[in-house]
Formats: structure tokens, C-alpha cells, sequence
């Protein structure tokens, strides 16, 4: 007489499924730890991409030569230095510093021909697709580098920008103008050095994005053009100090580091392979658990109608 019961088949069945969730999450874990999809872009690109927009057959004009960007992690940025604002009121820079949100300043001109449109309208299109809140997570300062430029300029160019963003007047985007040098002195505490030539009235310089803490410390840098929402996410997090971001933002962030040449941020090996380990604890966990369930639970008494006779 053979007698066959659900009982073994239950356990078969919790086995085969704790083994699909662990083999699924090595998996993907794996898959991340391959995935490279980080573009890295270095501050020589930067200026060589800038060139080549100025000047298409790559003759590097001299003017170019004195455009550099020297990352000044850590610097205090002063903020009594005095700006006009997009509503013609004065302010200081600290006036952008009194709560506890990050700032993304950009460093641009209004009456720039192309570059500082470029660079503006990819920053808003990697806004859009960041589930960070203007206003809410952080707010935004664009400062203009030319002296002679006044508020009513920046006010036109605010409009245009928040519009393309989906947002209203009152978002927390600042765009400053000063008939002093406070616009320099910001560049200079950044390491962003720009130049004018005399000949056309313009402005040679990179575009860069900079990322600055509640207290007014530069924090991170993004080069060049196309931002990945990504990287700006990673960005606002770490100058933040984790006050934006969930726990899985975290739990992701450490699984990159930022690379402060190439101001991006790419793939970090061991954050992988911790969060890695951490998944695949779990869900052995999970399996034991499942087993231990499984061997722990009374049998049941056989009765005619749950056996199959043979014989």
C-alpha cells in the first residue's frame, strides 16, 4: 500500500519559492553592480564642449584660455555680499541661507546667446524628472555674471524658466543681478573663473552646476550638459546631510560615490556589494523561515479521504 499526502508537496513548495526570491534578488543585485550607465564627464570636457559651441571648427580662441573651474569643496560662501533680486528688492546672499533647505546656484548671463539656455533648459528638464520639490526640498539661485545687466532681464528669463517648469511666480528660484562685483566674488569662492571679450561684449565661461548647504558650504559640482536626474538627486541628498530622501534613496546612494574630477557620480563597488550581502541575508531569512514553519506545524491525522490507495 503507497500512501501520498499534500504535506510533502506543501514543503517542496515553500522551498522552490524561497529559493526563486533569493536567486531573483542576486540577480538583480547583480544586474546593478554591472549596470554602467553613469555618463562621467571631466572638467577638461567641459571646457573642450564649450569651445567646440563657441567655436565649431575647435580653433580655441584665446579668451577661452582663461576659463578654468578649480573645485573649492568645503568653502564658505559670504553671504553679506549684496544682490538685486528678480523683483527689483535688494538682498543679501544670506537671505537664501535661513532654513535648513540646499541650494543649486548657477552662475549664467541673460543676454548669453546660447550656452546659458542650454544649460538652464537641461537643468529643467532633469527637475521635472527628480521627485525632489522646488521649494520644498530645495530652492534655486541663478546669478548673472555681467554687472551691467539689470533685474527686469532676469525677472523676463525667471518667467520663461518656471513656466517650462510647471511652476508658479512665487517658486523659490532667486535670479540675481549686481552692479558690483558681488557676482565675482560668488565665482571666485566656487573656483569659476569666466572672462569677457572686449570684441563681442560676451562672456567665455563653462557651464557648471553648483551645490551648496544650508550654512552656505560648497558642497558638489555637475559638469557640462544633458544633467541626469539621478546625479541631481545624489547631490541635493549629500549636501542635505540625508534630511532629503527616503530610506531607499539612502540605501541607494550608498551604493554610488560621487568622484569629485569628473563631477558625477558612478557606481561604488563595495556599497554594491554591502547592499548585496544585506538583500541576501534577508531573504535567507525568509527561506528559513519558511522551512522552520513548514517542520514546526503539528501533523495532521490521515484520514481516509486525504489517502490514495494503491495496490
Amino acid at each position: 500500500m503507497i500512501v501520498s499526502s499534500s504535506k510533502s508537496g506543501s514543503k517542496r513548495s515553500k522551498v522552490m519559492l524561497g529559493t526563486a526570491l533569493f536567486l531573483f534578488c542576486l540577480g538583480l543585485v547583480t544586474l546593478g553592480s554591472l549596470m554602467t550607465v553613469k555618463v562621467t564627464v571631466d572638467k577638461q570636457t567641459v571646457l573642450k564642449s564649450t569651445e567646440s559651441l563657441i567655436d565649431p571648427e575647435n580653433e580655441v580662441p584665446s579668451i577661452l584660455k582663461k576659463v578654468d573651474i578649480q573645485e573649492r569643496l568645503g568653502e564658505k560662501l559670504d553671504q553679506s555680499l549684496s544682490f538685486t533680486d528678480h523683483t527689483g528688492a535688494h538682498v543679501t546672499l544670506g537671505t537664501y541661507f535661513k532654513d535648513k533647505k540646499p541650494v543649486i546656484l548657477t552662475l549664467n548671463y541673460y543676454r548669453c546667446p546660447m550656452l546659458c539656455s542650454l544649460q538652464l533648459n537641461d537643468l529643467v528638464k532633469a527637475l521635472k524628472k527628480s521627485a525632489y520639490k522646488l521649494g520644498q526640498d530645495y530652492r534655486m539661485v541663478t546669478m548673472s555674471i555681467n554687472p551691467k545687466e539689470t533685474y527686469d532681464l532676469g525677472a523676463s528669463k525667471r518667467e520663461a524658466y518656471l513656466k517650462s517648469l510647471g511652476e508658479s511666480r512665487n517658486a523659490d528660484w532667486a535670479f540675481l543681478v549686481s552692479a558690483t562685483d558681488a557676482s565675482k566674488k560668488v565665482a571666485d569662492q566656487v573656483g569659476y573663473t569666466y572672462a569677457l571679450d572686449p570684441d563681442s561684449g560676451e562672456y567665455a565661461h563653462a557651464p557648471v552646476l553648483f551645490f551648496i548647504s544650508a550654512d552656505g558650504t560648497v558642497s558638489r559640482y555637475l559638469y557640462g550638459l544633458g544633467y541626469s536626474p539621478y546625479d541631481i538627486k545624489f547631490a541635493l541628498q549629500e549636501t542635505s546631510a540625508g534630511r532629503a530622501g527616503s530610506t531607499w534613496d539612502k540605501l541607494i546612494l550608498s551604493c554610488f560615490q560621487y568622484d569629485a574630477s569628473k563631477g558625477r557620480y558612478g557606481v561604488y563597488a563595495l556599497g554594491v556589494m554591502r547592499l548585496g550581502g544585506a538583500l541576501t541575508v534577508m531573504f535567507l531569512s525568509i527561506l528559513l523561515l519558511l522551512l522552520w514553519v513548514g517542520d514546526a506545524r503539528p501533523a495532521r491525522a490521515v484520514s481516509k479521504d486525504s489517502c490514495k490507495f494503491v495496490g
